[in-house]
């Protein structure tokens, strides 16, 4: 069995492999699944929650804090901040995703 005639290691597997395949890697999910569900729906909703209270702060208190700062016209810097958190969750993403040398 030379290359690309069919007859190498591979060239054995058929339907029933790949359906068995398949049906292993969902039981294998499924038990991950349930052994770590709670504990993913957790940190999922715990992403969800901690940014998006930190955006309704920003957005419901942003001009009042700004005026505490001092600044006269606050409604003018708001969009420059939320540009500014944006930067900075895209920074932190991106280091999060990023190797260590």
């Amino acid at each position: 069995g030379g290359a690309g005639t069919g007859a190498g290691p591979g060239a054995s597997w058929g339907l029933a492999d790949c359906r068995r395949t398949l049906l292993q890697s969902l039981a294998e999910q499924k038990s991950a699944w349930d052994e770590h569900g709670h504990c993913f729906l957790l940190a999922l909703g715990f992403s969800f929650f901690v940014p998006a209270s930190s955006i309704f702060a920003l957005q419901a208190y942003g001009a009042d804090i700004l005026r505490v700062c001092g600044i006269k016209e606050p409604l003018r810097l708001l969009p420059l901040i939320g540009w500014v958190k944006l930067a900075g969750a895209f920074t932190a993403v991106a280091g999060a995703d990023s190797e260590i040398p």
